[in-house]
């Protein structure tokens, strides 16, 4: 196996590992109703999933992903002063969603319709929001 194919089936199995087990950490904190741990999750799904996407993307060497990366950090640490709005956007984002998870674990305990109106609300409208604080394009 090159080094090419190497890096690309390693970042695509530790962002797939990383991706499997925030969605363990987030259905662990919502059934404990812990909203910072299930953000976490959700925090963590988000690295996972780049992880993936550097690996399904990447062409080159180890030294042209470790370049890519840092410019990619560069970039975004210089956005996040020159444009915050897109990262509280995010933040506000994920937590929405993370409360809709977390209504939506109390739901599966104990149905009660308003409760699931509320944990689609709020699922969708953080989804909404972080997607247009990435993508700065609303769907």
């Amino acid at each position: 196996m090159d080094q090419e194919t190497s890096i690309k089936f390693s970042l695509l199995s530790i962002g797939s590992l990383l991706v499997a087990a925030s969605f363990t950490w987030v259905g662990l904190y919502a059934f404990q109703k812990v909203l910072p741990g299930v953000v976490t999750g959700f925090l963590l799904f988000v690295a996972g999933y780049k992880i993936c996407w550097y690996g399904a993307h990447h062409e080159g060497s180890l030294n042209d992903l470790k370049a890519v990366v840092l410019e990619v950090s560069r970039e975004s640490f210089n956005e996040l002063f020159s444009k915050p709005s897109n990262y509280i956007l995010i933040l506000i984002g994920v937590t929405c969603a993370s409360y809709g998870t977390l209504l939506f674990a109390e739901i599966i305990i104990s149905f009660k319709f308003p409760q699931a109106i509320l944990s689609g609300i709020f699922s969708s409208l953080g989804y909404v929001l972080a997607h247009e604080g990435v993508n700065e394009v609303p769907i």
